[in-house]
């Protein structure tokens, strides 16, 4: 039997951690990492334990007591595949922590976060989800997006997950005044609305947004509409698209992008810089560092005008104002109200994509060299060769003595090697095989849920977003949700 049986007692143990886990998602979406960076030292250990390890601690406890039984009943193949991750992640952990320092315990976040699907899948309740509880719900992220200035990256997730949650409620008034609630944007996100929000972002933001509304457009009219139909509403929606690009995003962001043949010039001329210097520069010596505090985040550039900003909304961290400032504030190219666009130097926006790509070659290229079957030690610092040549974000690697890698898919591989391919293609089997229960079921709620992990996976490959718990609780945790709801089939009770 389990550690605590069934009964009163069980029932809101697992409620409580999973209101905990609501809880943090809620207030990482208002404070971001702000929130994420409260921790406790213990003992005299070299590195913080951080609110969302406690919180995968309270976790982790609470299913193996609640629902040993269950777990040690999986399939003898999923039983072993998680012991062998669970002693993959500890052993390269502690090896990583013996060899370099705590910087092994940060990379190893990014395997460690996905029990919190686990604990999901385990803490979802349909007895809770009463009419009553989902009409707390989203009056809660109806408030939070009207009281809060969110983080730009939590507003589209949160806006679907109210209208999932809207659409389970049974009261045609009570229905419609929260879908209307959840699709409204205040003002001071984007006075034109959410559309235009999804379509006014950075390129990546931008791409997973579009492509989580295209992909909820489709799944909505598949149903009603003939295969001639399909294909024209599909073209009215991409034209839509393409026309609110072309109007709202920053056109020096999209030439970039689709400047293809000026992005291989541009690599290839940085290539001859790096081999130049090269020759010219030895290999650096950098001291690592696992958590820079805040206090020692440095100022932000300085501006190119004494002439002060009109109008500056939604910076949410240094790298936000950073980004910012950089050729934003002479004559010609700043922010104002409504009357001047704002558009990223150009360079700038062509520099921004060779840096990740410059990162993922130096990356795959560490991989081959070190036949690293297994990935790359946990503590290792990641150094890109290339860009510390360029010297791009010397404040930051020379700082900190490691740098980013924009892309949570590419950082698995790079750290575990094969059995971070099989980690990737196990969530995707998973993935597909939700999407597809849910869409043979016609549960439009559901299918909303999986818009937002269409956006999440598509950020995913151009940030670094997995890695940090303020991104990686809420992906993670609602996977696990959603897989258990969609193998439900009770109706929500009033």
């Amino acid at each position: 039997m389990n550690i605590i049986p069934d009964g009163f007692l069980k029932v809101w143990i697992k409620r409580i951690i999973l209101l905990l886990i609501l809880a943090y998602a809620l207030l990482s979406a208002i404070f971001y990492r702000a929130f994420a960076e409260l921790h406790i030292r213990i003992f005299n250990f070299d590195f913080p334990v951080f609110i969302s390890e406690l919180l995968l601690l309270f976790s982790v406890l609470t299913i193996v007591t609640c629902h040993y039984r269950n777990i040690i009943n999986w399939p003898r193949k999923h039983l072993l595949l998680l012991i062998a991750s669970i002693t993959f992640i500890i052993a390269k952990a502690v090896h990583g922590y013996i060899s370099y320092g705590p910087l092994a315990l940060r990379n190893a976040a990014i395997f460690y976060y996905a029990f919190f699907a686990i604990a999901g899948y385990y803490l979802y309740d349909r007895e809770f989800l009463t009419q009553r509880a989902i009409s707390y719900l989203v009056t809660i992220a109806v408030l939070a997006k009207f009281l809060f200035n969110l983080n730009a990256y939590y507003v589209l997730p949160l806006c679907l997950i109210s209208l999932a949650l809207s659409l389970k409620i049974k009261n045609n008034f009570g229905k419609i005044a929260f879908v209307l609630l959840s699709l409204y944007l205040p003002q001071f996100y984007e006075p034109s609305g959410l559309l235009v929000f999804c379509v006014r972002a950075s390129r990546g933001r931008a791409l997973g947004q579009i492509s989580a509304v295209i992909f909820l457009f489709i799944v909505a009219i598949k149903p009603v509409l003939n295969k001639k139909q399909q294909i024209f509403a599909f073209a009215v929606i991409l034209l839509i698209s393409l026309i609110g690009v072309n109007i709202y995003m920053d056109k020096n962001s999209v030439k970039s992008l689709l400047d293809i043949s000026g992005n291989i010039v541009r690599i290839k001329k940085h290539f001859q810089d790096i081999h130049e210097r090269e020759i010219s520069l030895g290999a650096l010596e950098l001291e690592q560092r696992f958590y820079k505090y805040r206090n020692e985040i440095p100022p932000p550039l300085p501006l190119k005008s004494s002439k002060p900003a009109l109008y500056v909304k939604n910076i949410q961290s240094r790298e936000d104002f950073q980004e910012l400032m950089e050729g934003a504030f002479d004559t010609e190219y700043r922010i104002a109200p409504k009357k001047t666009k704002r558009y990223r130097d150009l360079d700038s926006a062509y520099g921004n994509s060779a840096f990740r790509i410059f990162i993922w070659i130096d990356m795959v290229d560490e991989l081959i060299d070190n036949k690293a079957l297994l990935g790359i030690n946990f503590g290792k610092p990641q150094r890109s060769h290339s860009i510390e040549m360029l010297n791009w974000a010397a404040s930051e690697w020379k700082r900190d003595g490691w740098i980013t890698p924009h892309n949570s898919f590419l950082h698995m591989v790079y750290r575990a090697g094969i059995l971070g391919i099989v980690f990737i293609c196990c969530f995707f089997s998973l993935f597909f095989d939700l999407f597809i229960r849910l869409y043979a079921k016609r549960d439009f709620s559901g299918l909303i849920i999986i818009g937002i992990f269409v956006y999440w996976i598509i950020i995913s490959n151009f940030n670094v977003f997995l890695e940090f718990p303020y991104n990686a609780i809420p992906f993670w945790a609602l996977f696990g949700l959603t897989i258990r709801y969609s193998l439900e089939n009770k109706e929500i009770k009033d």
